[in-house]
């Protein structure tokens, strides 16, 4: 099971970069595993790596509205990465950057694990036009919902899952537990099928095709953001979390049922100035499209009052697990 959350925080440790020349940033923490097989980084500690670097070359009053980026390979967890910053462009109301984040391997050579485009926007006086969309679904607010280690006890009590696909749950998201408060709603199908680790069971959206399925979830960051640079990383962190899972997800399989599944490419498009993590929120995840070996999939953030916070989509790699091969004597 998950082991005792540090005393220092957390999410701000997994998220902290020193500057060391101008418009370069060290890791001060590896990137850690989560979410996969494989020893390897999860995609939102480097991309929490490169918003906080980004962020630490924008002047104060500009706000990150738009952050896209790819997956140029998976970054080593023994390791710090580097995080290179252009500045793109300097005007009085917008200001872009680009990231180059990397690490230096053994043999001394450098390998890129990430490219970020970011842009910043002078916040504005007044707002034209105001619109959003609300959740697709109504859900339960946060005091009245299970946390994913209650919800894991519940479902191991009753019947439904194992303790060995509890302590694999535990296992392989501890990060996340160190990190996030994470309450999964039951009206989305990862509430009833213990974000997949239960996957035989049948929910209540069986019947829909599963581009209308949609799983829901609360976070809430533990430990202060006290910048708008953490609040920043912060969202890049959360926002890369499980995106690449959903479709699996929402038809009853997991990572054992395929033999690639991994993020490729983001778009995450910030509507708010002023969000705060260390609040609730709820965040919204649809499977959209499968073709090709890939997939594609959005999430969409909302705060206590069901502001639209963000939302991001990503395209991911989905590949059918190896052919056995029958050995001929």
């Amino acid at each position: 099971m998950a082991g005792p959350v540090d005393e220092v925080n957390a999410l701000l440790k997994q998220m902290a970069v020193e500057k060391v020349a101008e418009d370069v940033f060290i890791s001060k923490e590896p990137p850690a595993r989560m979410g996969n097989k494989k020893s390897i980084a999860y995609g939102g500690c480097t991309r929490a790596f490169a918003m906080n670097a980004a962020s630490q070359t924008v002047k104060t009053g500009f706000n990150l509205y738009s952050c896209l980026g790819f997956f140029l390979g998976p970054a080593r967890i023994d390791r710090s990465v580097k995080c290179t910053v252009y500045r793109i462009r300097e005007t009085k109301s917008f200001a872009t950057r680009r990231v180059v984040v990397s690490q230096t391997l053994p043999d001394g050579s450098e390998r890129r694990c990430l490219e970020v485009t970011a842009d910043f926007q002078a916040t504005e006086p007044a707002a034209f036009m105001v619109f959003q969309p609300a959740p697709l679904r109504q859900y339960q607010m946060p005091p009245q919902v299970q946390s994913k280690s209650e919800a894991r006890d519940h479902f191991i009590a009753g019947g439904m899952a194992t303790e060995h696909s509890g302590t694999r749950l535990d296992d392989m998201f501890i990060l996340m537990s160190r990190c996030w408060e994470q309450k999964p709603c039951p009206e989305g199908v990862s509430g009833q099928n213990l974000l997949g680790f239960a996957k035989h069971l049948t929910t209540d959206q069986d019947h829909l095709p599963i581009v209308d399925k949609v799983s829901a979830e609360w976070y809430r960051a533990k430990g202060d953001l006290p910048t708008t640079a953490d609040q920043v990383s912060a969202l890049a962190f959360n926002m890369d979390g499980g995106l690449a899972f959903i479709p699996l997800i929402h038809d009853h399989k997991y990572l054992e049922d395929v033999g690639a599944c991994s993020s490729l490419d983001f778009a995450l498009r910030v509507f708010s100035n002023s969000f705060d993590l260390t609040k609730w929120h709820l965040k919204e995840r649809k499977a959209i499209a499968g073709e090709g070996g890939r997939t594609y999939s959005e999430a969409r953030l909302f705060d206590e009052a069901g502001n639209l916070v963000a939302i991001e989509s990503q395209q991911s790699i989905m590949r059918p697990p190896p052919t056995k091969q029958t050995v001929k004597l």
